[in-house]
């Protein structure tokens, strides 16, 4: 879904590790960049040193996404859960839910696993093991108190990239952790509503469009929403108003064409900013620095 930029793999912050089975030589410009899934390459083990605010707005993807949080602090979301974070925390990220977030830590570091649940079946039929339990995906609890463990098993993951025994039992039993704190689906009420399914949408069309003017009355049309509505509608889902998001949406690009190295006013102008003292404004507000200040950070933290 993502509609980030992408020319080379050339100059990708030593700070991002990626693990990608079968072609570790492609890396990703971007830390929430969707690069294809395959049957040689059925997930993305990613590695993210946090010295500085760290925000990922909302968005979707069709992986399954088990995320540790280590020595940060900050609020994550899914769907329309609200989680506060700090310390080490596990967050489940079900495929295609709604999911972001915004944490800080001067020492912390972000692991995210990305399993593509039909490349994976090439090896392993997560939903059939799950099925037969009587479990889905879908049901899975926002957090789970399994730091330690997971953690090791992302280690050996990491260790294991070219073992296609270690790492499918590292996978399955990282699996069979998450399926020892889902509900089974008797004891589960279907949430999935109208609109979880129109905010998916209106995500959708804002990763699209960020970098174009977008007034309310043009989003709040494409859930077919009045623009009253809409702004309730979206803070009650959220936590934010939709203009914040927008906001969200644009520094965050803005940061990873910064660090492909464009320049402020490239970046600010690709990311939809119209006016550049308003751009910084958004970026420290944010960030908690200037476009300057966060470029140099990057530098200084990978010397």
């Amino acid at each position: 879904m993502s509609s980030y930029p992408v020319e080379s793999y050339d100059s990708v912050p030593s700070f991002w590790t990626i693990n990608r089975i079968g072609n570790e030589s492609r890396r990703p410009r971007y830390f929430n960049e969707t690069l294809p899934f395959s049957s040689m390459v059925p997930y993305r083990l990613t590695e993210r040193d946090v010295f500085s605010n760290d925000d990922v707005p909302l968005h979707c993807a069709s992986s399954l996404e088990i995320v540790l949080y280590e020595n940060v602090s900050g609020n994550v979301v899914v769907d329309n859960r609200h989680l506060y974070v700090e310390g080490n925390t596990v967050v489940i990220n079900p495929p295609m839910a709604v999911h972001g977030g915004w944490v800080t830590g001067n020492s912390g570091k972000i692991y995210c696993l990305q399993i593509s649940i039909e490349s994976m079946a090439h090896y392993i039929q997560i939903d059939s093991f799950l099925a037969e339990k009587g479990l889905s995906l879908q049901n899975a609890p926002m957090t789970i108190p399994e730091y330690d463990r997971l953690r090791a098993l992302f280690a050996e993951l990491f260790e294991c990239d070219q073992n296609v025994f270690r790492r499918n039992i590292a996978i399955l039993s990282i699996i069979e952790v998450l399926a020892q704190h889902i509900p089974s689906a008797d004891a589960c009420v279907d949430s999935l509503n109208a609109s979880e399914e129109e905010l998916k949408v209106l995500i959708s069309w804002t990763h699209s469009n960020f970098a174009q003017k977008i007034s309310l009355d043009e989003a709040a049309a494409v859930v077919n929403f009045s623009k009253h509505y809409f702004c309730k509608w979206f803070k009650k889902n959220t936590g934010m108003n939709y203009i914040q998001y927008v906001k969200r949406v644009r520094v965050y690009n803005a940061s990873m064409l910064l660090l492909a190295g464009k320049t402020v006013s490239e970046a600010g102008y690709a990311s939809g900013f119209e006016n550049m003292s308003y751009f910084i404004k958004c970026f420290k507000e944010i960030r908690g620095c200037t476009p300057k200040s966060f470029v140099e950070a990057v530098r200084v933290h990978n010397q």
